[in-house]
Formats: structure tokens, C-alpha cells, sequence
């Protein structure tokens, strides 16, 4: 198009140029000069048209999102670095690697000479499926989350903490997710978590 359309526009400026001239001449447009004017005007409308398309932007996302409260005891004992949201497809504790999608952002503890807050917001960005979401301390720094993923895959057990001893007990803890095509999932309230 480009190979078609700069002659045609240079045509139409060396023409919209020359009307002046003609104007002071003659008190009106002959019907050959206007016609050229409605075949160029419509060229370049059409060319405009085919040519310039509208920006798309960013393509919406999929997640769930919500708000975290750590109880300050969750991280009193020292064994827990962290407070991690791992994401499940089914909860199974005997193979919990299995079923293992991704984690979100681990949530540190305060220290003491800086203020914190206690609300700790999150976003884990999903695929359209259903989903559980299970709060868990981490009894490893969480930087190794990143660099030790697979020897923590093969027995998770020994590097996280559940919420709770028995199966009810982490069930109870568990939030159930479904998340829909290009649609943010939100919690409706503020989840408590102690470990």
C-alpha cells in the first residue's frame, strides 16, 4: 500500500494546491476538477481506512487476587522464613508435587525497626481452570523458591509447613478458585492466615 499511496496523496497536494489558482481564474470548480478532487479525496479515504488499524493494547489477563493477613505469631517460632500461596489443580498430600501450578509471592516478616503493614495484597496470574489456593510457610529462604524448585517438588514436605496437622484442618485453610477467560478472580474477604 505504501507503494500506492504516497503518489496518490503527492497527487492530491499537488492538486489541492493548484485550486487556489484556479479559483482566482474562474468563479467555480469546472466538472473535471471536481471530479478529480471526489476520486482523489476517496482514494485516499480508502487507503486511510484499509491502512490504519486501531491499537490493541495489552490482552487482558486471568487470576485471582486478594488481601492477606499473617498473624504475627505465624512467624514468632523462627522456623518459618516466609508465607507463600501455593496453587494446586486438587489437593492430595500424598503427592502434593503432582498437583503442584505455581506459588505466588512469598510474604516476609516485619522487622522490628520498620512498620509494616499488616494487609499484604496478592495476584497470581492463571489460566482459566479451577484451582486451590493453600497458604504455607516456608522453612527455607524464600529466594531458594526460585533456585531450588525442583529438589523442593520432589518432597515438599520438608520444606514448607501446612496450616494445620490433620487433612479437615488444611481443607478449612484451603480457598477454591475458578477463574474465567480474561477475568480476575477476587476473594470477598480479608484471608486470615496462622501457621
Amino acid at each position: 500500500w505504501r507503494g500506492i499511496s504516497f503518489p496518490l496523496i503527492a497527487g492530491l497536494q499537488r492538486f489541492i494546491f493548484q485550486i487556489p489558482a484556479v479559483l482566482k481564474h474562474e468563479k467555480r470548480l469546472s466538472n473535471t476538477v471536481m471530479h478529480k478532487l471526489i476520486i482523489y479525496s476517496s482514494f485516499c479515504l480508502i487507503i486511510m481506512l484499509v491502512a490504519c488499524t486501531l491499537p490493541t493494547g495489552l490482552e487482558p489477563v486471568s487470576g485471582v487476587e486478594g488481601f492477606l493477613q499473617v498473624a504475627d505469631s505465624t512467624f514468632s517460632s523462627g522456623e518459618i522464613t516466609a508465607v507463600a500461596l501455593i496453587v494446586l489443580d486438587r489437593l492430595d498430600l500424598d503427592s502434593l508435587a503432582d498437583h503442584y501450578i505455581t506459588y505466588g509471592d512469598p510474604i516476609l516478616p516485619c522487622e522490628s525497626n520498620i512498620a509494616c503493614d499488616s494487609l499484604h495484597y496478592f495476584f497470581i496470574q492463571l489460566p482459566p481452570g479451577a484451582y486451590l489456593l493453600l497458604p504455607v510457610g516456608l522453612l527455607i529462604p524464600p529466594e531458594k523458591l526460585v533456585t531450588d524448585l525442583d529438589s523442593i517438588l520432589a518432597d515438599p514436605l520438608s520444606y514448607i509447613k501446612l496450616p494445620g496437622t490433620t487433612e479437615l484442618e488444611i481443607i478449612s485453610a484451603l480457598r477454591h478458585k475458578i477463574i474465567r477467560e480474561q477475568q480476575v478472580e477476587s476473594l470477598d474477604e480479608i484471608w486470615k492466615i496462622e501457621l
